[in-house]
């Protein structure tokens, strides 16, 4: 009899820290609104202007808790602190990409967004920004739906530098 009261309190608090989750203040209601996000930030260098579009605790834990049994074993292996360090790195990794290939930041546009869809909570976006002198960058970065918000998930790539200089990271 106690174990079963003990395992409808854990039932029951798992189900009142999915109802706690409260994520509606964060993410984008459209992953375009994070490439938005994402082509203004690299504009102004200001990786803070992302930080509502980056999973934290509570997100990853809603994702823990409904992940598909396949997935589950991704979810929990991210540390929350390092997944938005990492993404910081590779945002820093990008800026350095365009300023050694000649992009001028502050005058970059975002000129072109598509989606790859990889299932119904995941998509790969590409985008690519351009500044005055037509120089190119092609970028990519993954967004995943939690609880109907979409968020920033597994870094900013750069795909490709239509500058100058053709050793440009892929």
């Amino acid at each position: 009899m106690l174990k079963t009261i003990s395992i409808l309190l854990i039932l029951f608090s798992i189900n009142i820290m999915d109802d706690e989750v409260d994520i509606e203040k964060r993410g984008a209601t459209k992953r375009k609104e994070i490439t938005g996000a994402l082509a203004s930030a690299l504009k102004m260098n200001n990786f803070d202007m992302l930080t509502s579009y980056i999973p934290e605790e509570n997100e990853i834990l809603y994702l823990k808790n409904h992940a598909s049994q396949k997935d589950k074993y991704i979810y929990d292996q991210i540390d929350v602190e390092t997944f938005k360090n990492q993404t910081k790195e590779n945002f820093a990794t990008v800026e350095e990409a365009g300023i050694s290939h000649q992009l001028n930041w502050s005058e970059t546009e975002l000129v072109d967004q598509q989606e790859m869809k990889k299932n119904e909570n995941n998509y790969t976006v590409f985008m690519a920004v351009q500044d005055m002198n037509g120089k190119t960058m092609k970028l990519s970065y993954d967004a995943i739906k939690i609880k109907e918000k979409w968020f920033l998930f597994q870094g900013i790539r750069v795909e490709q530098c239509l500058t100058v200089r053709k050793d440009c990271p892929k």
